[in-house]
């Protein structure tokens, strides 16, 4: 019976998920010396992604033992493959050209040839090849396209729950703010105490503090309880003092749309304030995720 050994290329969503094998490789040349010094029949190379499913692909390696190379090279049918197939970052792009080849599966006496250098020398050297072409499942190709995306950035796309969490606290949090506004400037309004321009700025001042208040305590309790933080007093009100440092922008963006929304032009109070937290919430949530609650 053949002998199979599996190597693991390294990618940054790989790190970030922990996929990863004990051979894990990320150059050609790294490939191809690893792969020699292993004590094999074939050798499997899969981007760290796809070690989940190194038994499926195991099977299929068994299927062509007597195959010198197996590529087999996936595909996703879907609109959002479609749309974003020329960002989609490919583990392998620099072994097969512009296929996106999943994995790659090897006899070991071609890889001892000292001559190779690259795949295109391991498919002229292999006298028998077999290339499987399938639908990739679409999380594959989202978890590709993520590799191109800067660390941070990356990291807060791989925590989905967490970014749910932080919406729903922010929608939570624009109910108080819309109530907190209207409240007050039912009050300014009625004793005419201010001029329209300056009740609206005023009013959204205070709903924007209230609502800010009122996030930090859910985001401390639910959205990030699981980080390693501090929970003692002092280091609760260091951050919420970051928390308002951090939220300068949205609420540069909120009181410029509020006033000029509501107080200038006369839209409705509801959509500038909506308008202004849209657009302040990707902002609001990196900055939050990596200054106010950073574990670091």
């Amino acid at each position: 019976m053949k002998k199979y050994k599996l190597l693991t290329i390294r990618t940054k969503v790989g790190d970030k998920l922990g996929y990863r094998s004990d051979n894990s490789v990320k150059e050609i040349s790294e490939i191809l010396s690893r792969a020699r010094e292993i004590d094999g029949d074939k050798i499997i190379i899969i981007p760290d992604i796809l070690y989940p499913y190194k038994d499926e692909i195991l099977n299929i390696a068994r299927k062509y033992e007597n195959t010198d190379l197996v590529i087999i090279v996936g595909k996703n049918k879907s609109f959002i493959a479609r749309l974003f197939g020329r960002l989609i970052h490919n583990p392998l792009a620099s072994l097969t050209k512009n296929k996106l080849s999943i994995t790659a599966i090897i006899s070991k006496n071609i890889l001892m040839d000292e001559k190779i250098k690259s795949f295109n020398d391991i498919v002229d050297k292999a006298k028998h090849v077999v290339e499987i072409v399938y639908d990739v499942p679409l999380h594959i190709y989202t978890y590709m396209l993520y590799g191109r995306l800067p660390s941070k950035i990356l990291l807060a796309v791989l925590e989905p729950i967490r970014i749910i969490k932080f919406a729903l606290v922010g929608l939570s949090g624009f109910f108080i703010n819309y109530l907190t506004v209207a409240q007050v400037l039912s009050l300014l309004t009625t004793y005419s105490i201010l001029y329209q321009t300056t009740s609206h700025f005023i009013a959204s001042i205070m709903g924007f503090e209230t609502s800010l208040t009122w996030n930090f305590i859910l985001h401390e309790l639910w959205t990030f309880r699981d980080l390693k933080l501090s929970k003692g007093l002092f280091a609760r009100i260091k951050r919420w003092l970051k928390y308002h440092v951090a939220s300068i922008g949205s609420f540069i963006t909120q009181t410029t749309s509020v006033t000029i929304l509501s107080g200038i032009i006369g839209a409705p109070l509801l959509f500038s304030v909506a308008i202004g937290v849209m657009l302040g919430f990707i902002v609001n949530y990196m900055i939050g995720r990596f200054y106010t609650w950073s574990e670091k």
